[in-house]
C-alpha cells in the first residue's frame, strides 16, 4: 500500500485494535498474495515472536515481511525482517515505523516451522 509518512502517522494514531491492509507485491508469496487484503493487529513489541509477519512503513509503502530479530543501537530499537522471497535481510526498521501484526491470515506454529526449514540458510 502507498503511503507518505504523515499518512502513515495518522493512520498509526487513528488505528483500531484492527487494520485491514492491502498487499501489493508477491514478496511473501504462497503465503500472503499480491492484491490480497490482510487483518494487523496493534504492534506490541514485548509480544513479537520470530517468524511473526508484521507490516511496517518504508520507502512510501506498507510492507509485509517477517520479524526476525530486534536490535537496540544508538539508543534505538530497530527490527531485522526479511520477505519470504528474498535471500537477505532487509534494511534495519525503526520500531516507530512498524504499524501492526498480520493476525489474518494466521500463520501457525506448524507453518512458521516449515518456513524456517525452508529458507534456514537465508532466516539464520
Amino acid at each position: 500500500m502507498n503511503i507518505t509518512f504523515e499518512e502513515y502517522l495518522v493512520l498509526k494514531k487513528t488505528m483500531q485494535e484492527t487494520q485491514k491492509v492491502r498487499i501489493l507485491s508477491n514478496s511473501m508469496e504462497p503465503f500472503i498474495h499480491t492484491d490480497e487484503e490482510i487483518v494487523i493487529k496493534k504492534f506490541e513489541s514485548k509480544l513479537i515472536r520470530k517468524f511473526t509477519p508484521i507490516v511496517f512503513w518504508y520507502n512510501e509503502r506498507l510492507i509485509c515481511h517477517f520479524y526476525i530479530k530486534k536490535i537496540n543501537k544508538d539508543n534505538c530499537s530497530y527490527y531485522l525482517t526479511k520477505s519470504l522471497n528474498s535471500k537477505y535481510y532487509d534494511e534495519l526498521i525503526k520500531e516507530e515505523h512498524v504499524l501492526g501484526e498480520v493476525i489474518i491470515p494466521k500463520v501457525s506454529i506448524f507453518k512458521k516451522l516449515l518456513m524456517a526449514i525452508a529458507h534456514y540458510k537465508t532466516f539464520f
